[in-house]
């Protein structure tokens, strides 16, 4: 399984040495950017510039590199946080300063979780990180995008994609639910493959 189809923005990374990066194939999403590659070291600090097809240009700074390594089907990668910024040349806020609008929590073990004045109704998934999830959800809606297999309905079945994607995404995802969504999708190796690795992330 490749994520690649998911990686249609052009980038280019300038190092604060000076020297530049690419172009590089990844997914910006707002203030997250994702680079399926472990052969370039990104670091805070760094700028990218976003090449769009229309003619225009995004700059965004590195608060966060985020790089995590493989994961099941999921290659080592980057889940970037980013600051979009005015242009590389005029770029004036400090690194310290953006660094300090991201507030992150850092656990070892699994199914720790932070609550601060809230109820804690969730259901305890290993590994807890939503990003890999929805690009396990992502695959298998390109599995049954691209599947020349005629015995389902592919509406019907991404329709069902699009309801996992809710659960996962709602903070309160239910094992029961989504393993009875997965279990009703098209019985192809490439999705069967997905589904056991989704369930993987949740505490049995």
């Amino acid at each position: 399984m490749a994520f690649s189809r998911m990686m249609t923005d052009t980038i280019y990374i300038f190092k604060q040495s000076g020297e530049q990066l690419g172009p590089i194939m990844a997914n910006v999403q707002g203030n997250k950017i994702f680079v399926m590659s472990s052969k370039i070291l990104i670091e805070p600090g760094d700028c990218i510039e976003r090449k769009m097809s229309n003619g225009g240009t995004e700059n965004f700074r590195v608060i966060n590199p985020n790089f995590k390594e493989k994961f099941h089907s999921i290659q080592a990668h980057y889940q970037m946080d980013v600051m979009k910024i005015d242009s590389r040349e005029d770029d004036k806020i400090p690194l310290k300063q953006e660094q300090a609008m991201v507030v992150q929590n850092y656990f070892s073990g699994n199914n720790l979780r932070l609550n601060q004045n809230s109820v804690d109704n969730s259901v305890n998934i290993v590994n807890n990180n939503s990003n890999e999830l929805i690009l396990l959800i992502e695959e298998i809606r390109n599995a049954i995008n691209t599947s020349h297999d005629g015995s389902f309905d592919k509406i019907e079945s991404l329709s069902i994609v699009d309801e996992i994607r809710t659960q996962i995404t709602n903070g309160n995802p239910s094992k029961r639910v989504i393993a009875a969504l997965l279990n009703s999708l098209p019985k192809l190796e490439s999705i069967t493959t997905i589904a056991a690795n989704i369930l993987s992330f949740f505490k049995s």
